[in-house]
């Protein structure tokens, strides 16, 4: 395995404080001293204490992300949010083609009747698996005739 990046994809460093995490959680549950496990495993003491706390909380050395709350979006509204997205902000009625945050969580008022801030907007577009983009300024002498 070379350097840097490990066959999981992770960093040494990770898997290292991984290993780490878990070695002095098995010493916290055999009733070693919190000095002396940061001694052997080369690390803080705050660090032992904060594994402590989550032995006694959890029992579990593994980090789980907490799940956040239920979408206020169902399946179906997020598919037609999706279709309203992509025929484009004209067919909505704004009169430009820009998709804002703005307008979307308008566009979400208006059809669902659910209210999101504009940081949370930007959170349901990239779940949706949209990106931000910067429009192309292009000047009117350079658009051609038609």
């Amino acid at each position: 395995m070379s350097a840097g990046k490990s066959r999981h994809g992770s960093s040494d460093k990770s898997e290292i404080r991984e290993w780490k995490m878990e070695q002095g959680f098995e010493m916290l549950k055999k009733g070693m001293k919190k000095s002396v496990i940061s001694k052997r495993l080369g690390v803080n003491r705050k660090t032992v204490y904060n594994w402590s706390v989550k032995l006694e909380q959890s029992g579990d050395w593994h980090d789980r992300k907490q799940a956040g709350s239920k979408s206020k979006l169902t399946k179906d509204q997020k598919e037609k949010l999706k279709k309203i997205i992509d025929c484009g902000p004209r067919s909505y009625g704004y009169d430009t083609d820009l998709w804002t945050l703005k307008r979307i969580s308008e566009v979400i008022s208006r059809e669902f009747n659910v209210s999101y801030n504009t940081t949370h907007v930007w959170r349901v577009l990239k779940n949706l698996g949209y990106s931000a983009q910067i429009p192309v300024a292009v000047a009117m002498e350079k658009i051609p005739d038609t």
